[in-house]
């Protein structure tokens, strides 16, 4: 017998029985679904290699020396003109990214109930801040930046009567629907990497009196990357190249699994 065996049946009969749970159209959507995901790893841990070898590459500059163009800092964070609050812990902060997440309910074949989470909503803010190092500032707005720290707050439950109003407002979940959060911030003091493009400040009239603040802001521009973490310079480039080793590993292996099950799936 050349098929591998499933209690007295073989996977062939298993899966062309009519009242088997498992059917050649389940293993190639599963085996499809596989080929993509793997592909989106893959390709991504070669993202996260570059990132690597760019954070690595780039030297990590003075602010009073910072020249115009790709700039890398890391310095503590001081505020601008203001600063905005974390909406579900109300943490003063420069910014925030946050996901509410909603528990159903989902039946199987067999009728069997299985409890899933499922987005309902997220978002991010943020406001300019400078960051300081102790030969100056540099003013930097983190809109589209990749933001890397980690959650502060992870899958907190929360009732959907108990949700901040501007979320609620939102989402407008049943008031007693079983709810969690997750919720990470960047605060005031704290020390940041920034690694962007250095350019014209905008807000020089507001900067002008200060000192210590130069004339450049690191910012978002199309083509250059744009990285923001509360670890130093060595942990992202390892971190960075750790998880794109990890990633195209586990890529490549799930994409040739899902690339013979749509194969064998074919073939019933």
């Amino acid at each position: 017998m050349t098929d591998s065996t499933a209690g007295s049946y073989t996977v062939s009969e298993l899966v062309t029985d009519p009242g088997s749970p498992v059917s050649p159209g389940d293993i190639l959507v599963f085996g499809g679904l596989g080929l993509l995901v793997g592909l989106i790893l893959f390709f991504n841990g070669f993202r996260l290699l570059k990132k690597s070898r760019l954070v690595k590459d780039t030297p990590t500059s003075k602010i009073r020396s910072l020249a115009m163009g790709r700039a890398e800092v890391f310095g503590t964070i001081v505020p601008f003109q203001e600063i905005t609050m974390a909406p579900f812990s109300g943490t003063p902060c420069v910014y925030f990214r946050y996901s509410l997440e909603k528990q159903y309910e989902r039946r199987d074949k067999q009728g069997r109930v299985h409890e899933e989470w499922r987005q309902i909503d997220s978002g991010r803010w943020s406001v300019p801040f400078f960051v300081q190092d102790e030969t100056g500032k540099v003013l930097v707005d983190p809109k589209n930046a990749e933001v890397d720290t980690p959650a502060d707050r992870a899958n907190m439950p929360i009732l959907g009567l108990e949700l901040p109003p501007n979320i609620l407002a939102r989402t407008s979940p049943d008031r007693h629907a079983l709810l969690r959060y997750s919720e990470s911030y960047i605060r005031p003091d704290e020390q940041l990497y920034v690694l962007g493009f250095a350019g014209d400040n905008p807000h020089i009239a507001d900067t002008s009196q200060d000192t210590a603040a130069g004339d450049k802001m690191i910012q978002y521009r199309d083509g250059e990357p744009f990285f923001v973490s509360s670890q130093h310079q060595e942990a992202v480039a390892t971190y960075s190249a750790s998880a794109g080793r990890q990633s195209i590993v586990a890529g490549a292996i799930l994409a040739a699994a899902g690339l013979i099950a749509a194969i064998y799936a074919s073939t019933l």
